[in-house]
């Protein structure tokens, strides 16, 4: 009988790590798939909604607390410091973030509102109308939505897909916001852990990106 029981309890405990180690599993294989877009008509005209891995599918918690919410008219893009080799490790970033965000920083949710992997892959972070958090002293990031590559460009150049990403996360951004082009920047000061990274902000510097995105949003004002 006791036998029986420890063979029942064995059982129970192995389909309990099946079923986690199935939702993992599950869980990275969306993060190397992503989902497919939707359309988004805005001023401009129709912008194609990136494909974006939802928070469901990365985070460890909750969110806590009381947000400041906000109206968006303005992107600033910086990098992370932090590089990530496939949809797995770029799961345990984010969750690793959410964490200390919420126990260390005590911002009741992970910090930015847009992630983009070393593979252009495209994660949602706290929501748009969620206020992030000050980056340096007397900073005000009201109206800011914070797009962060989880890359290291002062180590590395970025590659054709996350230049792709990020040009049409900022096309659907400003055409649903109606934020203009000019007010798309790359954090050049204050934390050096929180900066563009000397690769990309050339790509600033020299307005490559922001002619990028005037002349795409251009031509889907045209045609439409």
């Amino acid at each position: 009988m006791n036998i029986e029981k420890s063979s029942i309890r064995g059982g129970f405990r192995c389909a309990c790590v099946l079923l986690v180690c199935t939702a993992a599993l599950l869980s990275c294989a969306r993060a190397e798939k992503q989902p497919r877009a939707t359309q988004y008509t805005g001023p401009r005209g129709t912008v194609a909604q990136p494909e974006i891995i939802s928070p469901g599918l990365w985070r460890s918690d909750l969110p806590t607390g009381r947000f400041a919410s906000h109206s968006p008219d303005s992107i600033l893009v910086f990098d992370e410091k932090v590089v990530t080799q496939s949809g797995s490790q770029s799961l345990l970033h984010l969750r690793q973030r959410q964490i200390q965000s919420m126990n260390e920083k005590k911002w009741g949710e992970i910090p930015f509102h847009y992630y983009i992997d070393s593979r252009g892959v495209l994660y949602e972070g706290r929501p748009v109308d969620h206020q992030a958090p000050s980056l340096r002293h007397n900073h005000d990031p009201r109206g800011q939505i914070y797009v962060a590559f989880i890359n290291d460009f002062d180590r590395y150049a970025p590659s054709k897909d996350e230049m792709e990403t990020l040009v049409h996360l900022l096309c659907w951004l400003c055409n649903k916001y109606s934020i203009p082009v000019d007010r798309i920047e790359a954090i050049r000061e204050g934390d050096p852990n929180q900066s563009a990274g000397k690769r990309l902000q050339a790509y600033f510097d020299q307005g490559l990106i922001q002619e990028r995105v005037r002349n795409i949003l251009a031509k889907i004002e045209k045609q439409s």
